[in-house]
């Protein structure tokens, strides 16, 4: 009979660099263990739950790793190390969404995403508050041993009196220094080679202004999109109530104040003809929501051409937000802005502009604050609960709105012929723009999905429960 094949317990967890694996097998002795096309091949000798035996198991990753694993013994059990070729966080271990029956968290050691986000950016300002102590330290003990070595005298340098060691405030300084005496003295000792400087000062000193340079950088870039959305929102909320008093007249009076939202949805999303027919009644609209697009247009189209930066910053990486929901926002929004209402002079004086552009700058108004906390490290529990629910409604209300807009312009399109065209030479067909617009509402509502699927997994990562069910 030919033996079955066992497979020991095996507990996992992970950081955005690493995987962690334990394996439950005590008095291991010269495991095989090894990574092949992306599997890690485990095999050994050792007691486990089946008694002393040898125990094997295979894994396929769900992302690129690095084939060289780490792995140390202990008397209970086996811990390998394997490095992500990607820093990024998985969402499950195995490239199998199935989880194999062997294979369990190992809650000792798990944390979640925004946990393990802590976690490293604690180690990584340790490890510069570390560097930035040292530099703020003796400037001779920086030094690497051979510089230490050589004489310091500035007075017996004919023209140096003005370079005293005692001013050299950093390590860097104080080696240029150095140098700058070895070459005005000729001294050139065997010992002294530029290999043997240490870059250690320099290179942490950098470190630590390229992140400083960094969240500046995403610090004022936050707060300016911030002025703009809030100089939008608060105008926009000013001359609603200044200029909106009175701002419906109703044709028949005996309508209640209840049915408002309705008759003021129905001006927006029935045609003319037949709000009048199936209902008697016509609603007019102030002047605060028919010139919205000819006072808020200039700001608007700031704010949006230089939200483009952000799809920028995450596909070179300066911040890791996803690519995609990013870009869906920034073409969808800039179409409707560039295309439906810049070229369309009719679709200026309608009322669905007021409503997505509101929308628009409610939800960043919100956004861009919490941003500018999170670059300087401060959590506003307020802040962050509203950044991850205002979106709730105002998504799908915004995504209303600019479908509305994309529909009362397709007339205007067809009246017009603008951005048609007319096959060549057999064919000779127009192609309408308003087939595109058609298209472009199928698109619309796609974007939709994968904006909400992305903002809701990461609502639920800061307010959600942890799942029961991990691997």
């Amino acid at each position: 009979m030919e033996n079955q094949v066992l497979t020991p317990h095996v507990y996992w967890a992970q950081r955005h660099r690493e995987l962690y694996l334990r394996v439950e097998l005590s008095d291991v002795q010269n495991p095989a263990i090894s990574i092949t096309e992306n599997v890690l091949h485990f095999k050994a000798q050792g007691h486990g739950a089946k008694g002393d035996n040898v125990y094997e198991f295979h894994l396929e990753f769900l992302d690129l790793v690095k084939p060289e694993p780490v792995y140390k013994l202990t008397q209970r059990q086996v811990n390998i190390t394997v490095q992500k070729k990607v820093s990024q966080w998985w969402e499950r271990l195995t490239k199998q969404e199935k989880r194999p029956l062997f294979l369990a968290p190992d809650f000792d050691r798990w944390l979640d995403e925004s946990d393990a986000e802590m976690e490293l950016r604690a180690k990584e300002e340790e490890r510069l508050n570390k560097l930035r102590l040292e530099s703020q330290g003796s400037p001779e003990s920086k030094l690497p041993l051979p510089l230490r070595q050589l004489p310091v005298n500035c007075d017996r340098v004919g023209g140096m009196d003005e370079c005293e060691m005692d001013e050299c405030e950093t390590a860097v300084a104080l080696i240029l220094c150095r140098i700058r005496l070895l070459l005005i003295d000729h001294r050139k000792p065997d010992y002294l080679s530029i290999n043997q400087l240490s870059m250690q000062s320099i290179y942490g000193a950098a470190q630590i202004a390229l992140t400083s340079l960094k969240k500046g950088y995403l610090f004022m870039y936050n707060f300016v999109q911030f002025l703009g959305f809030s100089w939008i929102f608060v105008n926009m909320t000013v001359r609603f109530f200044i200029l909106g008093k009175g701002k419906y007249r109703i044709s028949k009076p005996v309508f209640s104040v209840h049915f408002m939202p309705f008759i003021v949805l129905s001006h927006l999303l029935l045609p003319m003809a037949l709000r009048n027919r199936q209902t008697g009644y016509s609603v007019h609209l102030t002047e605060s929501f028919y010139d919205t697009f000819h006072t808020m247009a200039d700001m608007m189209y700031f704010c949006q051409m230089l939200s483009a930066v952000e799809t920028i910053n995450a596909a070179i990486g300066v911040t890791q937000s996803p690519v995609t929901p990013s870009l869906i926002q920034l073409l969808g929004r800039n179409f409707i802005l560039f295309i439906i209402f810049g070229t369309v002079e009719e679709m200026q004086n309608k009322a669905v502009v007021f409503f997505v552009f509101y929308i628009w700058s409610t939800v960043e108004i919100f956004r861009y604050p919490f941003y500018m906390l999170s670059c300087i490290d401060m959590n506003w529990k307020v802040l962050t609960w509203l950044r991850y629910t205002v979106w709730i409604p105002a998504y799908p209300l915004g995504c209303l709105a600019e479908a509305v807009s994309v529909i009362q312009s397709i007339p205007v399109f067809n009246e017009t012929g603008r951005f048609s065209f007319t096959l060549p030479y057999p064919v000779k067909i127009k192609v309408r723009f308003s087939f595109f617009l058609q298209i472009y509402l199928i698109i619309l509502f796609l974007g939709l999905y994968v904006n909400i699927r992305h903002l809701y997994k990461q609502r639920r990562r800061h307010f959600g429960q942890k799942k029961k069910k991990i691997h």
